[in-house]
């Protein structure tokens, strides 16, 4: 039941979910009032962030989701970013969607504009 990265259906998501937080079934039900087109691109990434962080981290960040009443993986991870100490979080795996180092760019990017001109 497991595509190359991940979980493929919302019953193997919603399992998975509420075996590490069985006492957060408010959180999926509002997660999928809230997300009803596409709750999978939400879940997915929540179950696979509960896998990096602990547990105690991952309760605190649903608890301000309610009070923020917005259940995205876009605040959920933002929450963890803010709540969790940089020393303490986790580095990401290989193959999950958060693998790719947020770095920033300081470079002269005017070489590469000139080239876009050209083309258009």
């Amino acid at each position: 039941k497991l595509k190359k990265n991940g979980f493929r259906t919302r019953i193997v998501l919603e399992k998975a979910f509420l075996e590490k937080f069985p006492d957060q079934k408010d959180f999926l039900e509002k997660l999928y009032a809230q997300k009803k087109l596409n709750p999978i691109f939400h879940l997915r990434p929540i179950v696979e962030l509960a896998n990096l962080y602990p547990r105690e981290v991952m309760l605190k960040v649903f608890e301000l989701s309610h009070q923020y009443n917005t259940f995205s993986c876009h605040f959920i991870r933002g929450l963890l970013e803010k709540e969790a100490p940089t020393e303490a979080a986790p580095e990401p795996r290989a193959g999950t969607l958060w693998s790719f180092p947020a770095i920033q760019v300081n470079a002269d990017l005017s070489a590469y504009q000139k080239l876009m001109e050209v083309k258009s």
